[in-house]
C-alpha cells in the first residue's frame, strides 16, 4: 500500500460549483511488489506453477491494461 500510495497522483476535479482532488493509483508503477505478493501467496496456499503463471498474466490482462488490442497498438 506505501509503494501504491508514493505513486499515486493528486488530480483535481473542477465543477461548476466546486472542486474535488481524487488520489488515482497506477498498479503497473507496482508491479514488481504485486508478484512478489502473487508468489508469496501461491507458496502459502501451495498453487502449481501453472496456477500461478495463470494468475500474473491474468492480472497484466486486466489490472494492468495490457490485452490483445494493447499488444497491438505498441507495434
Amino acid at each position: 500500500m506505501q509503494d501504491l500510495e508514493g505513486t499515486s497522483e493528486n488530480k483535481q476535479m473542477t465543477f461548476r460549483h466546486d472542486t474535488m482532488m481524487v488520489q488515482c493509483i497506477d498498479p503497473k508503477e507496482s508491479k514488481t511488489i504485486i508478484d512478489e505478493l502473487d508468489a508469496l501467496l501461491g507458496s502459502h496456499y501451495g498453487f502449481p506453477a501453472e496456477k500461478l503463471d495463470f494468475i500474473v498474466n491474468c492480472d497484466i490482462k486486466y489490472r494492468l491494461g495490457r490485452g490483445p488490442r494493447d499488444e497491438e497498438d505498441e507495434e
